[in-house]
């Protein structure tokens, strides 16, 4: 049904033109990994919604909604899923014609049996996890860590491991992540994740915020600023990520700036000694 290989070896960039009218008509840009490892970057040209086959039904959604798409691999029985506005979602994608993806150097027809996931870029959007519902369906945990929605917060009870959670999504480029924290007591946040160990780390403890990665997220430091804030008080954090570099943020107070090694991946959060919350998670591109 797909999978087919594809000779693309691409890797173009194009942005959004126009003004007024124009622009407020401009699809929003995409961005598409084929399964041969290639990139491809632009905006469609027609692509209006994706419908999703689901053990309850048929699932239709509007592109201007949709934030990723990743399509499983057959061999796995894998599903494919979609990731909307109000959620993630698990099924069978409809089969579609060949997508046309105007690179800003010409149209690409592209066959979705060649792309293994595609990513809307809402300029001004952003993801946003306030954990008002108890459904953490758009997360992966890794290890043994109770994680739970509880007072419309998200809490992570320590196992003595370095466990974690990941919002599903991947994040390329320039983002800002920003999210409010109470019990910061060896606990933090990690940003392009590639699994549970190959992660950057922001590791936040009264008195100190370190930034760690290298491959993996708790060995190798590679910076460290003085932060004084109360254990159980709850602190504000942003991080201006765009790539391999970060802008660190305290309390709305500019900590530093840091390079590291990812410049992809996933947004989570970890919790070491005892335990912390998360609330009002926002990234925005």
């Amino acid at each position: 049904m797909r999978k087919v290989a594809v000779g693309l070896v691409l890797a173009l960039a194009c942005a959004i033109s126009g003004t007024g009218e124009e622009a407020e008509k401009a699809l929003p840009r995409c961005e598409l990994k084929l399964w041969n490892g290639s990139l491809i970057k632009g905006t469609f040209s027609d692509l209006q919604s994706i419908e999703m086959k689901t053990k309850h039904g048929k699932l239709k959604f509007a592109i201007k909604d949709v934030r990723s798409v990743a399509w499983g691999n057959v061999k796995k029985e894998e599903l494919d899923s979609v990731t909307a506005t109000d959620g993630t979602y698990k099924g069978w994608i409809e089969d579609l014609a060949p997508l046309e993806v105007d690179t800003g150097y010409g149209v690409l027809k592209i066959p979705t049996s060649a792309i293994r996931t595609l990513r809307m870029i809402h300029d001004g959007k952003g993801v946003l996890a306030d954990f008002e519902t108890d459904s953490l369906e758009d997360w992966t945990k890794f290890g043994s860590m109770a994680w739970t929605v509880t007072n419309g917060k998200l809490q992570g009870q320590p196992s003595g491991n370095y466990d974690n959670i990941q919002l599903n999504e991947v994040f390329e480029g320039t983002y800002t992540i920003e999210v409010e924290v109470t019990g910061a007591n060896n606990a933090g946040i990690l940003w392009n994740a590639q699994d549970a160990n190959n992660s950057n780390a922001l590791w936040l403890s009264p008195g100190s915020v370190r930034v760690f990665g290298g491959g993996t997220w708790y060995n190798q430091q590679f910076s460290t600023w003085g932060a004084n804030y109360a254990w159980n008080s709850t602190i504000r954090v942003k991080i201006e990520v765009d790539g391999a570099k970060a802008v660190v943020y305290l309390n709305d107070s500019k900590l530093g700036e840091v390079t590291v090694t990812n410049s992809s991946g996933r947004v989570g959060f970890f919790s070491i000694s005892q335990v912390a919350t998360f609330d009002n998670l926002r990234v925005t591109r």
